[in-house]
């Protein structure tokens, strides 16, 4: 698995052939496939060339609905949280949520979740395997990185995961530069 930050809260998930784009356009989404991408944008089940994805509806900025996405690819449970509107995720949700192999986190100075910190704290509540902070600036990634013990990590290009290595991990920050 190779995962790719291309700015904001977009990541890239590639397996093989398969390519998944979180959250492409900023507008909170999947795309599943290439050319004739598979396009999810709201809460739901969905099973797509089997990837399988369930979208938690919970609220964002600005009163607006936010969808978390909770995806299984080989073997691994992906989770990206959008843009969340709170600092705290109702039992329902964290209950169908589950259990998180990589927790992608987009960060941003206007987080209306309580802070940076306060991100981190929310984040290390799901215990993920792997957390993948999203953020292009230092200055936006610096507070989470320093809540999360985390201060020294450079960031890489991209990550290439294996599923056994994935799951030898417990709550480690990994730091992606836009591509």
């Amino acid at each position: 698995m190779i995962i790719t930050y291309h700015g904001g809260g977009f990541v890239k998930v590639q397996q093989g052939d398969l390519v998944v784009a979180l959250n492409p356009d900023g507008s909170n989404q999947v795309r599943i496939g290439g050319k004739d991408p598979f396009i999810i944008n709201g809460p739901g089940e969905y099973e797509v060339s089997n990837v399988f994805v369930q979208g938690f509806g919970v609220s964002g900025p600005g009163k607006k609905i936010n969808t978390i996405y909770r995806l299984s690819l080989d073997g691994l449970r992906l989770v990206h949280w959008g843009t969340l509107g709170d600092d705290k995720i109702s039992e329902a949700v964290a209950s169908g949520i589950g259990e998180v192999d990589i927790l992608f986190v987009p960060l941003s100075p206007a987080s209306s979740i309580g802070g940076l910190a306060a991100a981190c704290r929310l984040a290390l509540t799901f215990q993920p395997k792997i957390i993948i902070p999203l953020a292009e600036s230092e200055t936006v990634l610096r507070p989470f990185l320093k809540e999360a013990g985390a201060e020294n990590i450079k960031p890489a290009d991209k990550v290439v995961l294996k599923k056994k290595d994935v799951l030898e991990k417990e709550g480690e920050v990994i730091v992606l530069a836009a591509v």
